[in-house]
């Protein structure tokens, strides 16, 4: 180890500083009571000395490592981007040029490094510092709006302006000290700030999930769209006051999870959920490559441009496209019960992984989500089970003419669909055929399906009927008027 004793920001800015991708976020910025106050404190205490109140503010150890022509902090991030962020702002308000402020950076997210060097290039009043004030800026890119670090530094620049509204003693800056420990020989800067982060906040799982991924070659291409369009994309599923960013770690982690528990579940690796979940802790980066995140890609990018078709989509079988229920799993924060969630999330993530824009139809969506809820209802979730019906299913959706021509006209006598009884198959293959020959099926098969305690399940009322279109109608519109959603209303007026 060597140290150094009181060096000044400018100092320690001799060489490049980058807060590695490992480390948690800027945490002064947040809005809880406890952040609050230390915010208050802490710029209370650098504007004592910028003011002249108190002579001098040293501020301890900052630990670190040389790698290369850079400085990358282990222990002291929270205090080296305070210092900063306070160096730039009596910059502006003291129109100095400062150099050596755009060697500091992060390197956590794309979007955070931007941000560090707009704030430093591009043009702002310092006299009307706020987070409004910044967020209303030309060069202010919208998605830099969930970034936490990025939000974290503009309210301690407010808090800044706020505390020393006329900039104060510029040359006190000097006055600010460090020292710092360059930590040799003790392994990579990412193992050694494991080691030391119990000083402070622990990584939270996705952090160490991400700067693993990230160590993956073929992630190169989607380290961008990750810090920065899915970050977005999840960001806006929930909306959870102080757990926001927890949560929304917690929600992008799952969905890797889920598709890594699908792609893994396809196989024939694994016989039940246990299994498959203790080779995902184990072995998950095995089964990240490229194609892998293309297609992720392509899925919430998907996604992100029809959701509102989604959501506005009318029909007598569902509110939407179970629009709701589909969500739903996206915003679930545990790693768990993902054989729950695979039937609708499948019928999604097939359907929209084989389209592109031009060729999506919002209708066959329905008409795959509309049958693989059906099917849904007629077998037990167990991995060998999902993995049959999953698999049959990806037939039938991948067929070019449609799901509904597929169960229409294929032969499905040795697909089973996870099901122990072909029952519900059948009755699917019935209504398809009826579909495909009459259109004038569709309205009164739907409403019958859409009851909520048979749900899908409406042969019986088929067989009744005699498959004849007329009947069907007279009989579902009486019958169905005689069941709730918990079975029979009146079972003394069936029985007579």
């Amino acid at each position: 180890m060597k140290s150094k004793e009181k060096m000044t920001l400018q100092g320690l800015l001799s060489d490049e500083i980058s807060i590695p991708a490992i480390q948690r976020d800027y945490a002064f910025g947040r809005s809880n009571i406890e952040s609050k106050q230390k915010r208050i404190n802490f710029v209370s205490s650098l504007s004592n000395v910028i003011n002249g109140n108190e002579k001098s503010l040293h501020l301890d150890f900052i630990y670190g490592k040389h790698v290369g022509d850079s400085f990358i902090p282990l222990d002291g991030q929270q205090r080296i981007t305070t210092l900063w962020l306070l160096a730039i702002y009596l910059s502006r308000k003291n129109n100095k040029t400062d150099d050596y402020l755009s060697r500091f950076t992060y390197a956590t997210r794309t979007s955070t490094r931007e941000f560090c060097s707009a704030i430093i290039e591009e043009a702002w009043n310092p006299d009307e510092t706020s987070v409004d004030y910044f967020q209303s800026r030309k060069w202010f890119f919208n998605s830099w709006r969930y970034d936490p670090t990025i939000s974290g530094m503009l309210v301690m620049l407010e808090e800044i302006h706020k505390q020393l509204p006329n900039g104060g003693n510029y040359d006190n800056l000097t006055k600010i000290t460090f020292s710092f420990l360059d930590v040799e020989e003790l392994g990579q800067p990412e193992e050694l700030y494991v080691k030391m982060n119990s000083r402070g906040k622990p990584l939270s799982e996705w952090d160490n999930f991400k700067a693993e991924l990230f160590g993956i070659p073929d992630s190169d291409d989607f380290k961008d769209w990750i810090d920065n369009d899915f970050l977005d994309f999840f960001w806006k599923l929930g909306n959870d006051g102080e757990d926001k960013a927890e949560n929304t770690e917690s929600r992008m982690l799952r969905f890797f999870y889920l598709n890594i528990f699908l792609n893994r579940l396809m196989g024939e690796q694994e016989k039940n959920n246990d299994e498959i979940m203790q080779f995902i802790h184990k072995s998950w980066d095995t089964l990240i490559d490229y194609q892998f995140l293309s297609d992720i890609k392509h899925f919430i990018e998907m996604l992100d441009k029809f959701k509102n078709d989604i959501s506005q989509y009318v029909s007598d079988r569902f509110v939407s496209i179970r629009e709701n229920d589909f969500f739903k799993i996206l915003k679930a924060t545990k790693n768990d019960d993902f054989v729950r969630d695979l039937d609708l999330y499948f019928a999604y993530w097939k359907y929209i992984s084989q389209v592109n824009e031009a060729t999506f139809d919002i209708d066959e969506l329905f008409n795959v989500v509309r049958i693989s809820t059906n099917i849904e209802e007629s077998y037990r979730k167990e991995v060998g089970n999902t993995r049959t019906s999953l698999k049959s299913f990806e037939y039938a959706i991948s067929w070019q003419k449609g799901i509904i021509d597929y169960m229409a006209t294929q032969d499905l006598t040795n697909i089973s669909f996870g099901a122990y009884s072909d029952e519900q198959k059948n009755e699917e293959v019935v209504k398809a055929k009826l579909i495909l020959e009459n259109p004038a099926w569709v309205t009164p098969i739907y409403k019958a399906e859409s009851h909520p305690y048979f749900n899908g399940t409406i042969g019986w009322i088929l067989r009744v009927a005699n498959e004849d279109l007329g009947e069907f109608i007279k009989y579902s519109k009486w019958l169905l008027k005689k069941f709730d959603k918990n079975g029979i209303k009146d079972k003394t007026e069936i029985a007579d």
